[in-house]
């Protein structure tokens, strides 16, 4: 069940703020450059009021002959269409304005106006003169290389291309931090499992995650400590076993090499065996109810008839009386 914490809300918080955050990028950042490269550019505006001023000039040096001289001289730098008019739409060179020219002389644009790219023909540009703006003005079909949007592949790949490309990668990166940086961790700490390094333990950041990954790794710490113990107690419990091995058989060498009497050494013997039959019988019995966590069957034991038996024992190999080891605790006391 999802709970408040789960790893599914963090991813999907994640991922419906990317693709939140790249609709509005490529809608506010896209329609911020379109609208950017639907304007000229300043040397081309500066050109064309240049053109506007020559025309000016020749028309207020030549009349009509000065403007058809200056306009025959445009034709060679310029393609496409070019006429000096009044306010009034009028020529005031020799030209003749057929109804085709009229019809386009309706859908002028001024040089600070965006230009549209649906169209197919160049966008015819008027410029008023710069010195008397009400006498007249130059009107030209916009030269192809001043067409706006020189850079509108380069933009479009980068709007379009690259920003989103350096987005990804990093939500790619939040992802990687967020689900393999744990995972590579766990990775590690089962290594050193392998290795033999039981103390190894997780981050303790990873710990304190509240989310699914969180509660894996408190899982894999609370098995290294499971694991560490039970390696700790097996290596005790050899240990133990190998002391507990030692005394009984160094109890019977001495009997062997020190005994006359073979009905003493007989009891002495089955006495030691089985006290080694009950340790290898108790200590499978650990073993088993270590492994299948079975509750331990508890038993009372009088103190003084089990320190009446290690006193014999320690009598015996030390060849002290047993009155120097005596219990002082009364008879009937059980644990």
């Amino acid at each position: 069940m999802l709970d408040r914490h789960s790893l599914f809300w963090k991813l999907a918080i994640l991922l419906i703020g990317f693709c939140l955050l790249m609709i509005g990028l490529s809608y506010t950042w896209g329609r911020h450059m379109e609208t950017q490269n639907a304007f000229l550019s300043e040397p081309a505006r500066q050109a064309l009021r240049g053109y506007a001023g020559e025309a000016e000039q020749a028309w207020r040096s030549g009349g009509r002959a000065g403007l058809d001289r200056w306009v025959a001289a445009m034709h060679q730098r310029e393609r496409g269409w070019i006429g000096v008019l009044d306010i009034n739409l009028r020529p005031l060179d020799s030209a003749t304005l057929g109804p085709q020219i009229m019809q386009r002389l309706t859908r002028l644009r001024g040089v600070d106006w965006p230009m549209s790219r649906r169209s197919i023909d160049q966008p015819w540009v008027r410029i008023p003169f710069p010195g008397a703006p009400e006498q007249g003005m130059l009107v030209i079909e916009l030269p192809e290389r001043f067409n706006p949007g020189q850079y509108r592949v380069l933009w479009r790949v980068v709007t379009n291309g690259i920003i989103p490309g350096l987005f990804t990668l990093l939500l790619c990166v939040g992802l990687y931090r967020m689900l393999i940086v744990p995972l590579n961790q766990l990775r590690e700490q089962a290594n050193a499992w392998r290795a033999d390094q039981l103390s190894a333990r997780l981050d303790s950041r990873t710990i304190a995650r509240h989310d699914e990954l969180g509660e894996l790794a408190r899982a894999f710490d609370q098995m290294a400590e499971r694991l560490q113990g039970t390696v700790a107690m097996q290596q005790q419990l050899l240990r133990d076993l190998s002391h507990e091995m030692r005394t009984p058989l160094s109890r019977l060498r001495v009997a062997c090499d020190g005994e006359t009497d073979l009905q003493r050494l007989r009891e002495r013997l089955g006495r030691e065996v089985d006290c080694m039959q009950q340790l290898v019988e108790n200590t499978l019995q650990l073993a088993w109810q270590d492994a299948e966590r079975a509750p331990m069957n508890l038993e009372p034991i009088q103190v003084q008839a089990l320190w009446d038996l290690l006193v014999e024992d320690a009598s015996y190999e030390s060849g002290w009386s047993p009155t120097r080891l005596r219990c002082e605790l009364p008879a009937e006391c059980w644990v």
